[in-house]
Formats: C-alpha cells, sequence, structure tokens
C-alpha cells in the first residue's frame, strides 16, 4: 500500500485525502460550468486511490470511478469506507467503456499522460466522447512539456525521446518494451508540448474552455484544461 500510506503521493491520514493540486484546480472554476452539482453525474477517468472522487462526491456530484489498477480501486474502496463515501469504484480500462450512461462531468486525473501510444489515446477520447453528456464538460489534468526538465532526464532508468518518456522495469511487469541507447525500456508517459497537446484536444473533437499552465521546477509542467464536445451526438 504504498508503504502504508493511503494514496500514491504519500497520504496517510484520511482526512487530507482531498488535499490535491487535481482537486484545488477544479475547485477553482467548478462553479463556471456547474452553478449547482444537483442531480449531476461525474466520472473520474484514472481515478487512482479517488482523491478527485471523493471530492467530487463532497461537493455533490454522483460519482463513478475507474482505474485499470485493482490495487489503486482496493486502495480507493478502503478511502471511501473511512470517509463513508458512496463512489461507485470499479476496475475499467477507461480507453474502451461502454457508453450505457452519460455523465455531465468528466475528470481526468492525471490519466491521459499515462496513454502513450497514438492509438491508445484515440480510444481514450473517443470513450470519453460516448460516456460525456452532450453538453458536458471535460476536465483534463495532464503533463506537458517545460523548458527544462532536468530532473527526469538526469535519471539513469529514464530516456525522453521525442514526447515520449521511457523508462526501465522489472522483467515481471511483462510489458513490451524496445531498446533505446543499450537500455530495455517501456514507454513510460507520453509528454506534448502545451501548443501539440491543444491540437490533440481539437483534432479529437474537442474545444478548450479555459486553460492554464502549473509549472513545475525541473519537471514536466501541467496543463489544466476544461473542454468541451465540438460536435453533439
Amino acid at each position: 500500500d504504498t508503504k502504508g500510506c493511503l494514496t500514491w503521493d504519500g497520504i496517510n491520514d484520511p482526512t487530507k485525502i482531498m488535499n490535491h493540486q487535481i482537486n484545488d484546480f477544479i475547485k477553482g472554476r467548478l462553479s463556471d460550468f456547474f452553478p449547482t452539482s444537483q442531480n449531476k453525474t461525474a466520472l473520474d477517468i484514472g481515478t487512482g486511490t479517488g482523491t478527485c472522487a471523493l471530492f467530487l462526491e463532497r461537493e455533490g456530484f454522483l460519482v463513478d470511478a475507474f482505474d485499470i489498477s485493482s490495487k489503486a480501486i482496493e486502495m480507493a474502496n478502503r478511502n471511501a469506507l473511512a470517509l463513508n463515501s458512496k463512489v461507485n469504484f470499479a476496475v475499467k480500462d477507461v480507453t474502451n467503456l461502454d457508453s450505457t450512461k452519460k455523465y455531465h462531468l468528466i475528470t481526468d486525473s492525471s490519466c491521459l499522460h499515462c496513454i502513450v501510444t497514438d492509438n491508445d489515446r484515440k480510444k481514450l477520447y473517443k470513450s470519453i466522447k460516448a460516456n460525456l453528456e452532450d453538453n458536458g464538460v471535460l476536465f483534463i489534468h495532464t503533463m506537458i512539456w517545460s523548458d527544462d526538465m532536468s530532473d527526469i532526464t538526469c535519471k539513469p532508468h529514464f530516456i525522453l525521446s521525442g514526447d515520449t518518456l521511457w523508462s526501465e522495469g522489472p522483467e515481471e511487469w511483462n510489458i513490451p518494451s524496445e531498446l533505446i541507447n543499450g537500455k530495455k525500456v517501456f514507454p513510460h508517459r507520453r509528454i506534448l508540448s502545451k501548443e501539440n497537446q491543444i491540437e490533440e484536444f481539437k483534432n479529437n473533437g474537442f474545444e478548450v474552455l479555459y486553460q492554464e499552465v502549473a509549472e513545475n521546477e525541473k519537471n514536466p509542467s501541467n496543463l489544466v484544461a476544461w473542454l468541451k464536445m465540438t460536435e453533439q451526438k
């Protein structure tokens, strides 16, 4: 359990689970798009240990939250129990969701940059559109290039090639890998420039309603964006 912690980022007090930068970004603009959350539904993709999903429920949304990691969902359910939450956490591949339920809000808890290949990213956007209400809103929090990413590039287990961050990993992970600079590595993160990321949104049927960049010293920055579909289904 990440050495006894309740979340990936080291929180060990249930009352502090929702104190996350992503939640701060959401809270800063949520009322612009949702003056009321009454009877509104939300889906959190790549929920991890549930920090964003639990926050959205506290804000009044009816929340589903999915992650491909069974370990993450196990931890999220324990966090929900500790906070008396009714968030519906489930193990699902967010690039291949059915569209039996539509959501007023879909949030990306730093999931997009973990989807590396062009094909999988297209599948993710398609999946989001299939599950978003026609007038729904998508919130994205994702890594983008910064001028100085030396904290990553100096680490021997990482190789930054183009817009892909490659990483060495244990053999038991059984992830398709490639040989780069004499190292066996797998695609770990996709980190686009701000301009290319916004262009990708556009090419996949989304219009940016609001954006801001959170700079991280010597690391990738984060793009925060609120989007809507450009074509109604």
